[in-house]
């Protein structure tokens, strides 16, 4: 989270966000003034991570079911849209860019942790090679600003903005 630059207060979505693993966690580095969208197609996943949000009274988070081509999410309001271990099974990598950039503040970021395949020696639907996410985030006028090689051993960080 301090790699991706997380701070209290700010509004990250959590894009792919599944049952919450990451959610949790970043509901309590956001606190109480922040806020956490945790965006899935899978609505069973959702409710979930909704009834486990009220249990333990993290009242930040709010859900968003989302579409295989767009996160659904309010527009103009996102510090940080996080997808970890997601771009690769979306079915619409493309278009779910193009869809994510309008939720960005104007400053916003979208953050993708990704497997890299030359790091693993394995190729196939895991992971996404640098120069097809780079290609990728070109045709959605979207431009890498960093990648982080070095912080995980299997994945990479890249930091993208809208150009």
């Amino acid at each position: 989270m301090d790699a991706v630059g997380l701070k209290e207060g700010m509004t990250i979505a959590d894009i792919g966000a599944g049952r919450g693993r990451m959610t949790v966690f970043f509901s309590l580095k956001v606190g109480k003034g922040g806020r956490v969208y945790a965006n899935d197609i899978d609505k069973n996943a959702l409710a979930y991570l909704e009834n486990r949000c009220k249990s333990n009274n993290m009242t930040n988070v709010k859900t968003f079911p989302g579409r295989v081509d767009n996160p659904m999410l309010p527009t103009e309001e996102v510090d940080i849209a996080f997808m970890i271990s997601t771009y690769h099974h979306l079915e619409k990598p493309v278009e779910m860019m193009r869809n994510t950039i309008p939720s960005l503040r104007k400053y916003g970021i979208l953050v993708i942790v990704e497997r890299d395949p030359v790091k693993t020696g394995q190729t196939g639907r895991e992971s996404t090679s640098r120069e097809k996410l780079t290609q990728q985030a070109a045709e959605e006028g979207l431009e890498i600003i960093e990648v982080n090689t070095e912080l995980l051993e299997r994945d990479n960080i890249y930091f993208l903005k809208p150009k």
